[in-house]
């Protein structure tokens, strides 16, 4: 009798265990799920647009840190590292913040300031403590610890992974950024351009319109305007540019009189590419599908017909299995900007000139097959 009462306790119990033990590993699961699906995105977002190639924030020792170069593109500056002194700068108009490799100085317009963080270097790359940034940079920080995202003056909920030209308030952010000068001008959507180690504007994703003044010829290109899609600063670069007192930048309303540069790379093949790719896409609209890459030269049959004068020369590809096939040649007067396409058709190449889509000429298909002309 106690025998049976007891395996009859010994069965409830066992059952008892079992079910709560499934509870447990069931509880688990679901605490699991989140994390399975809010996968971590380690983005940095400045101005609600996501900062192109940059280098996830690291956690270390439970503190967060920013690559420098990263927060400089963010704040619209100019990056120089030292890697003999492990010191790093951060450049802007107004302000240059300099950082030293386990250091708890900061360095602001050369005055050193006490904080209680250290900056480190690893891989050449200067990492520099949020925390730090929140006691001497005039920014809003949040720092998502779920995707591991930094917002650096942006709501999370307005994020941006992909910037995107929008018809009434792209405009309105560029006018805003000039102030009264915006209204000497007509401004037109070209393209959207990355820009690295360029002469005068500093690195980062620009929104460029092209433009024409107001009274003047409808169809005259006067000039092209580059907007920061992070900072919102605008330079205006004339088709003749040269040097840096052509060009112009704005800030918040107003024109920047003396503007930091990155001193890389000339001017005029920049404006001339932008302004080389709004003509094509404005000649035919799939052309804009295609990618054009520069190049010293072209094929040598075509490049004797062009008229006299210096040029610069372009590839157009076009994407098949992922790779891209070379479709046809481009080249660009560099002092008139003038464009001329090399289209192959049945009976030769047809040399078109840009803006106004003439035939100058075409060359006969027994031309350009024959190797000894």
């Amino acid at each position: 009798m106690w025998f049976f009462i007891f395996m009859r306790i010994t069965q409830f119990l066992r059952g008892e265990c079992m079910r709560f033990l499934k509870k447990i590993v069931m509880s688990l699961i679901i605490s699991l799920i989140p994390l399975t699906f809010a996968s971590a995105d380690k983005s940095i977002y400045m101005n609600n647009y996501k900062i192109k190639d940059s280098t996830p924030v690291v956690i270390k020792d439970e503190r967060s840190y920013i690559y420098a170069k990263d927060l400089s593109v963010a704040l619209g500056g100019i990056y120089n590292y030292n890697s003999k002194k492990k010191t790093a700068t951060i450049t802007t108009d107004k302000v240059e913040y300099g950082f030293e490799n386990g250091s708890n100085l900061i360095s602001i317009n050369g005055a050193k300031r006490s904080t209680d963080f250290r900056p480190y270097v690893e891989n050449g790359k200067m990492m520099v403590p949020l925390a730090m940034l929140k006691e001497v940079i005039n920014v809003r920080l949040y720092w998502n610890y779920k995707t591991q995202n930094l917002f650096i003056n942006s709501e999370e909920k307005n994020m941006k992974d992909k910037p995107k030209f929008e018809l009434k308030k792209t405009p309105d952010i560029l006018k805003k950024s000039m102030g009264e000068d915006a209204n000497k001008y007509n401004f037109t959507y070209a393209l959207m351009e990355d820009v690295k180690n360029e002469k005068f504007m500093v690195d980062g994703t620009y929104f460029v319109f092209r433009s024409n003044e107001k009274g003047v010829e409808a169809n005259k290109i006067n000039g092209f305007f580059y907007m920061n899609i992070y900072t919102n600063d605008v330079y205006f670069y004339p088709v003749d540019a040269r040097g840096q007192r052509d060009i112009v930048k704005y800030s918040g309303g107003k024109e920047v009189s003396d503007y930091v540069v990155n001193g890389k790379n000339a001017t005029t093949q920049l404006i001339a590419t932008t302004k080389m790719i709004s003509d094509v896409k404005a000649s035919d609209t799939s052309l804009g599908s295609f990618t054009y890459t520069r190049k010293s030269t072209i094929d040598k049959k075509y490049e004797k017909e062009l008229p006299a004068g210096e040029y610069y020369y372009y590839q157009a590809s076009k994407s098949v299995n992922g790779k891209l096939k070379p479709q046809f040649e481009v080249a660009q007067n560099s002092k008139t900007l003038e464009v001329y396409l090399f289209l192959k058709n049945d009976k030769g190449v047809n040399i078109i000139k840009l803006p106004d889509k003439t035939i100058v000429k075409t060359i006969s298909k027994e031309k350009v097959t024959n190797k000894k002309s």
